[in-house]
């Protein structure tokens, strides 16, 4: 019913374009698109073209992508400056760049899907351990670092990047993950190689 309404409307509008000169019929045309601009609004989303329409689940996925590229790269960031071990700090310079890449790369996919549902700052579990990691220096510090954000974290991100490259819906969502999951593998290869004290 919704799209027949529209259809009408779209030929009423048109016919109004081209100077319709029935003033009845223009009084019709301005009512019913002053009451249907919600219906518009409303219908704007699932009227998108198909390449734009994202399922909840993948911008479930890319949200969470989102919070633990910016967590990974003020992690990255701090150990570049506290890490105690030559190891740490090179494979905080190799997070740092990596992740600052899969950032805009995933800031100009959901560009591309008109999706501007992506957070602009870690959550706050996130923002908690970085907090607790700024308070730590020396071994203790990268330790810490290289547990929680090298190992565990880089875990929970290739189980979630392989999911998505593997039953994301949405083609170019899909490539991205299939794409970033191997440096996400490489990081975590790398964080597992680092022998601790």
């Amino acid at each position: 019913m919704r799209a027949r309404l529209l259809l009408v409307l779209r030929y009423l509008l048109t016919m109004k374009n081209a100077r319709c000169r029935h003033p009845l019929l223009s009084f019709i045309v301005v009512a019913l698109g002053a009451i249907s601009a919600p219906v518009w609004a409303v219908d704007s989303a699932s009227n998108a073209p198909a390449a734009m329409r994202l399922a909840s689940d993948e911008r479930a996925f890319m949200k969470e992508a989102a919070e633990s590229g910016l967590y990974e790269v003020e992690a990255a960031k701090l150990a570049a400056t506290r890490a105690q071990l030559p190891e740490v700090k090179k494979y905080a310079g190799m997070t740092l760049t990596d992740h600052t890449a899969a950032n805009r790369q995933l800031q100009a996919l959901a560009k591309s899907k008109s999706f501007d549902g992506l957070p602009a700052k870690m959550s706050d579990k996130q923002e908690a351990f970085v907090a607790s990691l700024s308070g730590q220096s020396g071994v203790a510090f990268d330790a810490a670092y290289i547990r929680q954000a090298g190992i565990e974290d880089h875990k929970a991100a290739v189980k979630a990047y392989a999911t998505a490259a593997r039953s994301s819906r949405d083609k170019d969502l899909k490539m991205w993950a299939a794409k970033t999951l191997p440096v996400l593998e490489r990081h975590l290869a790398a964080a597992e190689a680092i022998r601790l004290p």
